[in-house]
């Protein structure tokens, strides 16, 4: 689609588009530039990878409301190597977060969550040992 966009973008600069299809036209240029739009926004809110305390608008960051998921992360791995995992200290454990074990903010469990699932550090970890 955004290729498509440039492509069409520059065919109307060159006037190569019929008159009765210009209006058409702009429709795929505008569609172009939302895509583009889209891909931007996406690739940044990859590269940024925060869990927030709270819902965060795409343009927005704030690091007072950032999530440490480093910090939970240590939790856990503290947790397992003491042999203390359990529904309120394992948040994959927990089925339904209406429970006592669940954070009050659910951005938090969120990140909870994804702290103890994404752990790609185990190998570098391992060979350490």
């Amino acid at each position: 689609m955004i290729q498509n966009g440039r492509v069409v973008r520059n065919e109307l600069k060159c006037t190569n588009i019929k008159p009765d299809k210009v209006e058409q036209a702009w429709e795929i240029v505008e569609v172009g530039l939302l895509a583009n739009r889209y891909a931007t926004l996406f690739a940044d809110s990859l590269s940024m990878a925060s869990f927030y305390t709270e819902s965060m608008d795409v343009d927005s960051h704030d690091d007072s409301k950032v999530i440490d998921v480093e910090a939970l992360r240590d939790q856990y791995i503290e947790d397992k190597t003491n042999e203390n995992i359990d529904m309120a200290t394992h948040p994959l454990m927990r089925r339904f977060c209406n429970s006592e074990y669940c954070d009050a903010n659910r951005y938090v469990e969120m990140a909870k969550v994804a702290a103890v699932s994404c752990m790609h550090h185990c190998i570098p970890t391992r060979a350490v040992n």
